[in-house]
C-alpha cells in the first residue's frame, strides 16, 4: 500500500505540518515519503532540514539529514510529532558541533560589514550563514562572506576566472586570493 493512498496518514502528516508553519516547508514528497522544512536556529542561522518517514511512522523514528557537518540524537517516542524534530533540530544545531570551543568575537565581513549574510533566497544555501572565507596573508587574515568576496572580484577587471572559481586579490592587503561561486537563482 502506497503511503500517499492511506488518507488518515495524509491527514496526520499534512497537520503536523501545519503545526510547524507552511511557509517553513521548502519540498513535500508527493508520496509523503518525505517532508523538507527551512529551519532558522537561535542563532538566525538557516538551515535545510530533511525528514524521511517511514511507512510506520510515528511509531519508528523518521530518519533525519540536515545540512550540519555532525549529527544529532533525535529522541522519539510513539507520541512524538514533526515539530518535535525540528524543536530538537533548532535546540541542537544553535549548541554546535560537541567538543568544539565557541569563539565570544562575532567575525564580521571584511565587505559588508556584518556577520551574517541576510536571510533571502537569493543566496541559495549560504543563506544566514557566517563568514567562509579567510584571507591567507597571516598578516591581515581578513574574513569574508564568500558570496561578498564573489561579488567583489566580479567588479574588478584584474579577475580571472576558472570553471567555478574566481582569482583575484585581497581588498586588504592586496594578496592573492581564489574562491569557489556558486550560481544564484
Amino acid at each position: 500500500m502506497n503511503m500517499a493512498q492511506s488518507s488518515s496518514f495524509s491527514r496526520a502528516i499534512y497537520s503536523e505540518i501545519e503545526e510547524i508553519g507552511w511557509e517553513h516547508l521548502a519540498r513535500l514528497a508527493e508520496d509523503l515519503s518525505f517532508v523538507t522544512f527551512r529551519v532558522v536556529d537561535k542563532k538566525e542561522r538557516v538551515h535545510v532540514l530533511e525528514i524521511l518517514l517511514d511507512k510506520s511512522y510515528p511509531n519508528c523514528p523518521p530518519s533525519v539529514s540536515a545540512d550540519v557537518p555532525y549529527l544529532f540524537n533525535l529522541e522519539w517516542s510513539t507520541n512524538s510529532r514533526l515539530k518535535d524534530v525540528v524543536k530538537q533540530f533548532r535546540q541542537y544545531s544553535s549548541l554546535g558541533p560537541p567538543g568544539i570551543e565557541k569563539n565570544d568575537q562575532p567575525i564580521e565581513c571584511g565587505i559588508c560589514y556584518s556577520q551574517f549574510l541576510p536571510v533571502d533566497d537569493e543566496f541559495g544555501p549560504k543563506s544566514g550563514g557566517r563568514t567562509d572565507y579567510t584571507c591567507e596573508n597571516s598578516t591581515c587574515s581578513k574574513a569574508f562572506h564568500s558570496v561578498c568576496l564573489g561579488d567583489w572580484l566580479r567588479s574588478i577587471t584584474t579577475t580571472r576566472q576558472s570553471f567555478d572559481v574566481l582569482f583575484g586579490n585581497c581588498p586588504y592587503c592586496s594578496q592573492p586570493v581564489a574562491v569557489k561561486i556558486g550560481t544564484r537563482k
